[in-house]
């Protein structure tokens, strides 16, 4: 099968068995009282994508298995933050899928590739478990990621490094808007607890932890 399709009033979790993929075409309304998370478990694949926003539209992403998809036009497919754990995968196939305000948390060995897209969120936090052996990696492949917050990375202690990759193509771009920028990266077992292999553009940029 498929995989199933449940909820909790809260949550609704979609668990897409290896190998099958779900095409949800146009955002998916949330029942009046809900608060809209989505949660994608399993090894399949969740692809969000159409261009009609539901009245009530979804907030928090969670992914802790699987890939999830999103290809919306010219509307977001989550207005909340993109909470990833454990193996899941979130691909962009186009430009600005969440809320400029919104967040990445990203735990274990999850990851995050905007696929030569762009997306402006407030801020990136590695690790948040901070007991995970794995940080999370967040690729961009020739994308612009914009980080609005005063605060836009953060990375907790970790044995693995925090990753924020460019991935090969020279317009790989991490651009800082505040006028000072305040990298947090604390201190765990790795070597290095953060690399930033991308073109970072901005005004001034402090690190501390």
């Amino acid at each position: 099968s498929l995989g199933t399709a449940t909820n909790d009033s809260r949550f609704y979790y979609f668990n897409i068995t290896t190998g099958n993929t779900l095409q949800v075409s146009n955002a998916i309304a949330v029942p009046t009282g809900a608060t809209g998370k989505l949660v994608l478990t399993g090894g399949g694949t969740l692809l969000l994508q159409g261009s009609t926003a539901p009245t009530r539209g979804f907030g928090d992403l969670y992914v802790t298995g699987g890939t999830a998809q999103l290809n919306m036009s010219g509307i977001q497919a989550m207005t909340g933050k993109l909470i990833m754990s454990s193996t899941g995968t979130i691909t962009y196939l186009q430009s600005n899928q969440v809320a400029t305000n919104s967040v990445y948390r990203l735990d274990d060995t999850s990851s995050i590739d905007l696929n030569g897209n762009n997306q402006t969120i407030g801020s990136i936090s590695f690790n948040n478990s901070t007991h995970a052996s794995d940080a999370g990696t967040v690729e961009l492949h020739g994308g612009t990621l914009t980080l609005s917050s005063a605060t836009p990375i953060t990375t907790n202690a970790s044995s693995d490094t925090a990753t924020l990759s460019g991935n090969g193509p020279s317009s790989s771009t991490l651009q800082l808007s505040a006028s000072t920028a305040t990298l947090t990266v604390n201190d765990g077992s790795a070597a290095m607890d953060l690399d930033i292999s991308a073109k970072i553009g901005g005004s001034a940029v402090i690190k501390s932890g």
